[in-house]
């Protein structure tokens, strides 16, 4: 059995699978960050289901990156970059409690 578990710098990423029917493979759109939260927009390989991710309150941070530019681990997601991930003990994470004084 495959795991849906991959070891990256200092932690680690999971497969996330926010709802039961999402489409085998899904690609990013766009992401909309305002007073009301941020919300990532994606869709199927055809284009005629789209999928909202909502975070509608509490985020205090993140991190966008194109990953054309992250050259070291572009052959990984070449193989992943169809799915979304939770980052388990991320150096990010680890930055943002420093520069927050770890109060959240």
């Amino acid at each position: 059995m495959k795991s849906n578990n991959w070891r990256i710098q200092n932690g680690e990423m999971k497969k996330w699978i926010p709802i039961d029917d999402l489409p085998q493979t899904i690609y990013y759109e766009h992401t909309l960050d305002n007073s009301y939260g941020i919300t990532l927009l994606f869709s199927d390989i055809i284009g005629n289901k789209n999928i909202e991710v909502i975070f509608d309150s509490g985020v205090l941070s993140y991190r966008n990156t194109d990953e054309g530019s992250l050259f070291k681990t572009l052959s990984f997601l070449k193989k992943h970059m169809e799915q979304i991930f939770i980052v388990n003990h991320s150096e990010y994470i680890d930055w943002f409690n420093k520069e927050s004084i770890s109060i959240y």
